[in-house]
């Protein structure tokens, strides 16, 4: 697949079955690989840099903004989205919980889930010990249930993708690659080479050279690379 600033689709009918004409139900094609691909090259396209927002009280980290993430669930699977178990537990003077974020996957086709877990302070009058229930701020807990809700909502999408801030606060990241659609394009060129023919790194370097387009592809470099660890001269 073309690496393209916009990403395209195979097969733009991705939406629910749906009434056609005359009353009968019709369910778009199913998805190919490539397709699946494109969409989860999309879901790990790294967040605007104007919707990133930083948490003072959490050593400057990075985070998306419930409003965004909720938005970009929207967007990504045309609202088919919701939570449910939400769960919590207060803990001295913080509240934790879990939540589970499902969304309609729009090219599989399937319900998919998410964990989410977050914590939250529970307000109170400064100076107060953590243990001091009766120091807790009048209706606070009308803000920090939501607040936790909001928190675990935005920890469960995380894992669904770099679009939803997964990799914001961390030192080492990977970046995701078309492994099948990889493996097919590297076979097209690899499975037509007569590597027996091939002894010298001359030869080598003029297949290098021959494919451009390859020389990204992590498949292709694995094969390139053990031919040439048989070639000594």
């Amino acid at each position: 697949m073309e690496n393209n600033s916009l990403v395209k689709f195979e097969n733009e009918s991705f939406l629910p079955a749906i009434n056609q004409p005359g009353g009968e139900l019709m369910p778009p094609p199913a998805a190919t690989v490539q397709t699946l691909e494109s969409f989860n090259q999309l879901l790990n396209t790294q967040p605007d840099a104007k919707e990133v927002a930083t948490n003072p009280f959490s050593d400057n980290a990075k985070y998306l903004p419930i409003s965004f993430v909720q938005m970009l669930l929207d967007e990504m699977f045309i609202g088919l989205w919701e939570t449910k178990n939400f769960q919590y537990k207060v803990v001295a003077n913080e509240m934790i919980g879990s939540v589970t974020l499902r969304y309609y996957h729009p090219f599989a086709k399937v319900w998919l889930e998410r964990e989410g877990a977050a914590a939250v302070m529970i307000q109170q009058k400064k100076g107060s010990d953590i243990t001091d229930i009766g120091a807790k701020i009048k209706n606070t807990l009308a803000k920090d249930h939501p607040h936790l809700l909001a928190s675990c909502i935005m920890n469960a999408a995380r894992s669904i993708g770099k679009a939803f801030g997964r990799d914001l606060n961390r030192k080492l990241e990977d970046n995701y690659t078309s492994f099948y659609s990889d493996i097919a394009a590297s076979e097209s060129i690899t499975g037509a080479i007569d590597w027996d023919m091939v002894t010298t790194r001359a030869q080598l370097a003029e297949i290098w050279k021959a494919n451009p387009t390859m020389q990204t592809n992590k498949q292709f470099l694995k094969t390139f690379q053990y031919q040439s660890g048989r070639i000594k001269k």
